[in-house]
């Protein structure tokens, strides 16, 4: 249900019943099945400058890195244990996202419920981004927020604010950003994989152009060039203006595609 993977090369995947799986050098190397763990669902891994690697679960945040794994949950103040995503920004502070709690996030030791104090929707949040321009984006089941910089130009904002409009109402799944700032988000709609350029345009990938369905659940640039489509019916590669789908008929065993990582070679 969770795999990611760190630039010392270890990567980590972790599943629906609480195991997690550290591969090294395409060599399992540890496997984590504690007490603690059991029965968790989990959902993402992130590590973070310090070092610290916590994993999102249905439980709360788990902090891997320690002797002892560490808790955050409704216990000590987490307004939802069911949290969907981590993300940490430039100045290092850890966003938390959850299913039926919005979203909030630690800074300086101290957490901030930002549902309330930002007076954002109760939504289901699915993914927290910052983009080079310092705005912080948040995907949600009910359309996007993003929380703009004070530095951003009137021209980039309103066109924000259009993006905004239209996807109101869309479940969006992630966003992601390339590194010539470009914005991708991936939508359960007929905009299937939406791109928001730097001008204010905007590009969709969607089924009518070969996609299996436009419930797209992320997207993922490989060194190649490839751009990969994860779907709820199968996979999809775009390269040179042309879209390749993969599903039952190429042996994937699973439809449902939640997330795709690229090895060394």
């Amino acid at each position: 249900s969770a795999a990611q993977r760190y630039t010392d090369g270890t990567v980590w995947f972790g599943t629906k019943d609480g195991i997690i799986i550290k591969i090294q050098n395409e060599q399992i190397v540890e496997v984590l099945s504690l007490d603690y763990l059991k029965g968790m669902s989990i959902n993402k891994f992130l590590r973070t400058s310090n070092g610290t690697l916590y994993a999102a679960t249905d439980r709360g945040i788990v902090t891997l890195t320690a002797d002892k794994p560490e808790s955050f949950s409704e216990d000590n103040g987490l307004p939802d244990n069911r949290v969907s995503c981590l993300y940490e920004d430039i100045e290092s502070n850890l966003w938390i996202g959850m299913e039926h709690g919005g979203v909030g996030k630690f800074s300086k030791g101290k957490f901030l419920d930002l549902t309330s104090e930002e007076s954002l929707p109760p939504e289901a949040v699915n993914s927290v981004l910052e983009d080079a321009d310092k705005n912080i984006w948040i995907a949600m089941d009910n359309g996007i927020t993003c929380l703009k910089s004070s530095a951003l130009s009137p021209e980039r904002a309103a066109h924000i604010d259009s993006l905004t409009e239209m996807l109101q109402e869309i479940s969006v799944r992630q966003i992601r950003e390339d590194a010539d700032g470009t914005l991708f988000f991936a939508t359960y709609s007929d905009h299937g994989l939406l791109q928001f350029f730097r001008d204010g345009t905007t590009q969709t990938l969607s089924e009518k152009d070969g996609l299996p369905n436009n419930r797209v659940r992320f997207s993922y640039h490989s060194s190649d060039g490839i751009l990969w489509i994860g779907t709820t019916a199968g996979l999809a590669a775009y390269f040179n203006g042309r879209i390749t789908a993969f599903t039952q008929k190429d042996r994937l065993p699973n439809l449902f595609i939640l997330c795709a990582l690229q090895s060394k070679d």
